[in-house]
């Protein structure tokens, strides 16, 4: 009977001490896996957009993994490349990103993102103090990277048009490509397009002027393009979204 008691006695601690490091473990896991795991990081990849000392940014986060994060922006026609480090803050991300470091405005972002309802805001340092001053901006979520269908907003497409077979597109991260094939007389067009980049903006006052800030080139020394936007309305049979200015004019054609 002593000897059974004593076996019994042994079990149970046994089992106490089992349960006592199933659930340490368990409570360990549990911790780890609330402070950063890769699938929370991942909630702030998306396109941003703000006002950037009086002209628009988009910042495009397309890696997080809850230690490091990646993307790049455009302003001004002109796109860096972004990398450095991210850490939870409570329930906020707070990233620090770096510009390559190779142009004289380049700088350091730091900026915290609230993922419960996709806006951010920081600051913008720059490399060189005598280049340029210090950013304040408030970013908010315009676009899904991993969903093609998300524009922003109803703007971001691709444009062409039809008698010179000419294309445009605005992309929803704020970017512009444009292959144009300029007229040579009435009813003839070069056979060599013209391709330029740029970046575009709507408008926060009127939705109906999309501005287009395009990289000059020998062949095409525009600086800027101001347009009027006209988006599809069946009802006065404009069946896609228009794009015109003095000289240029796009539509989307939707497969029929």
């Amino acid at each position: 009977m002593k000897i059974f008691t004593i076996a019994f006695f042994s079990t149970c601690l046994l089992m106490q001490a089992c349960t006592q490091h199933t659930d340490k473990t368990k409570t360990t896991a549990e911790a780890a896996d609330s402070t950063g795991r890769p699938a929370d990081a991942a909630v702030i990849k998306g396109i941003y957009s703000g006002d950037f000392g009086g002209s628009p940014i988009y910042i495009t986060i397309n890696y997080a993994n809850g230690r490091q994060a990646a993307g790049y922006n455009i302003h001004k026609s002109l796109r860096r490349n972004l990398k450095g480090e991210m850490a939870q803050k409570g329930d906020q991300w707070l990233l620090t990103l770096s510009e390559p470091g190779d142009n004289p405005y380049d700088g350091k972002f730091e900026i915290t993102f609230n993922p419960a309802d996709k806006t951010a805001s920081g600051k913008w340092t720059p490399n060189d103090p005598a280049a340029t001053t210090p950013k304040t901006f408030k970013l908010r979520h315009v676009g899904d990277i991993d969903q093609g269908a998300d524009y922003v907003p109803g703007v971001a497409e691709y444009y062409i048009n039809t008698d010179s077979n000419s294309e445009l597109t605005l992309g929803r991260d704020g970017s512009v490509s444009m292959l144009l094939y300029t007229k040579i007389n009435d009813s003839t067009y070069s056979d060599q397009a013209i391709s330029v980049r740029g970046s575009w903006s709507m408008n926060k006052n009127d939705s109906t002027k999309v501005l287009i800030n395009w990289i000059p080139t020998s062949s095409w020394p525009v600086k800027s393009t101001l347009f009027d936007y006209t988006p599809a309305n069946p009802d006065k049979e404009i069946y896609g979204n228009e794009l015109k200015s003095d000289s240029l004019f796009f539509r989307v054609i939707y497969a029929g």
